[in-house]
């Protein structure tokens, strides 16, 4: 499971991933997510059932999280600003950006 940001500069994202039941499976915690960087990457994620991929982007005014559900291996991507983001499936590429580092 790998997870990219393209986040505008200045936010900070929080990605962890759960087997869908609260069970905490991987958690890196909060990271400066600002322009292109790797939020998250874990090649062990149990193939034994779905799993959950959660993002949350902090901001001014708390922070929302967003849940995907998947069965298999997958790549994702959170992009936008604070105020308007996405966090979606992407196709997975062989070339990875440098990790996100620690919040400012």
């Amino acid at each position: 499971m790998v997870v990219t940001s393209t986040l505008e500069a200045g936010t900070n994202c929080h990605g962890y991933v759960t087997d869908c039941q609260g069970h905490v499976l991987f958690d890196r915690g909060v990271k400066d997510c600002s322009g292109t960087c790797l939020v998250s990457q874990r090649d062990n994620i149990p193939s034994d059932g779905p799993y959950c991929a959660h993002m949350i982007v902090h901001g001014n005014n708390g922070h929302v999280e967003e849940t995907i559900k998947v069965d298999e291996n997958a790549c994702f991507r959170v992009d936008g600003k604070v105020s308007k983001w996405t966090f979606k499936k992407i196709r997975c590429t062989k070339k990875l950006p440098n990790p996100c580092g620690d919040p400012k």
